[in-house]
């Protein structure tokens, strides 16, 4: 097996990798389980924040929002049309020097609050935002329904269905981590 360690960059985040497959490493501990509160997210830069543990980076806030603890401006609401028109706005100006940002899948969003109170502790220390209220868009779809698209609420760890057309979902976009 070929390993490699790299290191990404500003946050010091550590990796062992493999066949593009990564583990993330927080001082010397593996990051397969919660790792002490405030080591899980970790900031790199002033507009993201890598999740050690999923090895994606979040933007450090939701679409509308901004600041260090995300709390200035307002929590914008998209239907899944508007979404996806932000996310190609955000990606043609490279936000915080890239162009491949994404909408989460259900998954990915549950990653956020994966082992509730350990995300939930984390959040608070350790450089994601408090939950904030409301859905937000995931590109997942139940199976043969393209034009429902799966939404989940932080706030509460639960998934729901909403036709593309709803208005008010909110946006937090996502990149793997490279």
């Amino acid at each position: 097996m070929n390993l490699s360690y790299r290191q990404f960059r500003r946050s010091g985040v550590s990796a062992l990798c493999s066949a593009g497959l990564c583990l993330a490493l927080t001082g010397s501990l593996l990051a397969a389980e919660c790792p002490p509160s405030g080591d899980r997210f970790v900031a790199d830069g002033e507009e993201t924040i890598i999740d050690t543990q999923s090895l994606l980076m979040w933007r450090r806030c939701p679409e509308g929002l901004q600041g260090e603890r995300c709390q200035h401006g307002s929590l914008l609401g998209f239907n899944w049309r508007q979404g996806v028109e932000r996310l190609a706005q955000n990606n043609a100006a490279e936000l915080a020097g890239y162009g491949d940002w994404g909408i989460p899948t259900l998954t990915q969003l549950q990653t956020l609050t994966s082992g509730a109170t350990c995300a939930k502790g984390d959040a608070a220390a350790g450089g994601l935002p408090s939950w904030p209220d409301g859905y937000f868009w995931s590109r997942s779809s139940p199976q043969g329904k393209s034009y429902v698209k799966r939404t989940f609420s932080l706030e509460t760890g639960q998934p729901a269905l909403s036709n593309q057309g709803t208005y008010g979902v909110h946006l937090w976009l996502v990149r793997r981590v490279e």
